[in-house]
């Protein structure tokens, strides 16, 4: 049976000679495939892809996509020069005027300027977005979400404050005091009750008791040359406190639920049996 084919770049260029020295004989006339593509006004592959799909004559004798025109007060022009002179791609005003009516879609510049009014002034989007010190992809957030007014007259950063005992901070003068990110006090105030997002510190550290030894958490873990998650999960799963603070990292055994044996009870056990079943064959 044969093996499967490989082939090397030295292959694929050889392979790419030959397709572009492929020759086509029409009414007579012989010319390779890249010869016959220039003659047409098209790229070579265009021209493979329709030796692919249609007759021999008809890709050979019919020109390159005819320029679609579009006339408007007068003037007529092609998709391609109609984009250029508003400054947007082909393909974005061939989408407009799918959409859109044709004068639309050729009077309106490349980018529509959204303005807003407020009081009075109107502006765009981009300049209120400058004046209020943000990015415009921000303003419109706020403009699909909020009131105009608010919108456009909250300054770039909105500092929330937070009382407590009479005592007003923004959440991250909070954050600071208590020696945590803003973010944390930020997920702490949707928890918890305001009172305790302010008042508990950073982190309350965890002590354990093993043969009157106390250590934290994190100090047992590092003891055990294992982390502070795979510790506190022992201690959560795990039936034996003893068992969790005292075996080493490289035990690859897991204690789930208060079932859960002993390493050396299974050991003693499995040996009990083998000595049972020794000392029956030696009285048989």
């Amino acid at each position: 049976m044969a093996g499967p084919l490989f082939f090397t770049r030295a292959d694929a260029v050889g392979f790419k000679a030959i397709s572009e020295m492929r020759t086509l004989t029409h009414n007579g006339e012989t010319k390779t495939v890249e010869e016959w593509a220039k003659s047409l006004g098209m790229t070579r592959p265009a021209l493979h892809n329709r030796l692919r799909l249609w007759s021999t004559e008809r890709a050979l004798t019919t020109p390159a996509p005819i320029l679609r025109t579009l006339t408007l007060d007068g003037e007529t022009k092609t998709v391609e020069e109609w984009a250029r002179s508003l400054g947007i791609k082909r393909p974005t005003l061939i989408q407009r005027l799918r959409e859109w009516s044709t004068e639309r879609a050729l009077t309106t510049p490349m980018r529509f300027l959204r303005t807003v009014t407020l009081h009075g002034e109107t502006k765009t989007v981009e300049e209120w977005a400058r004046s209020l010190g943000i990015k415009s992809g921000s303003l419109r957030e706020r403009l699909r979400k909020w009131s105009t007014e608010d919108a456009l007259t909250t300054p770039a950063r909105y500092f929330r404050t937070v009382t407590l005992d009479g005592e007003t901070k923004t959440v991250e003068e909070w954050a600071r005091s208590l020696g945590i990110k803003s973010g944390s006090l930020r997920l702490r105030l949707r928890l918890w009750s305001t009172e305790r997002a302010l008042t508990t510190p950073k982190r309350i550290l965890r002590t354990v008791t093993l043969d009157g030894e106390t250590k934290t958490v994190e100090e047992w873990a590092q003891c055990l040359g294992i982390t502070r998650q795979s510790l506190s999960r022992r201690l959560r799963l795990w039936s034996s406190m003893y068992d969790a603070l005292t075996e080493p990292n490289n035990l690859k055994i897991r204690r789930r639920g208060s079932n859960a044996l002993n390493l050396t009870s299974q050991l003693l056990a499995i040996e009990q049996a083998a000595n049972a079943a020794l000392k029956g064959r030696v009285d048989d």
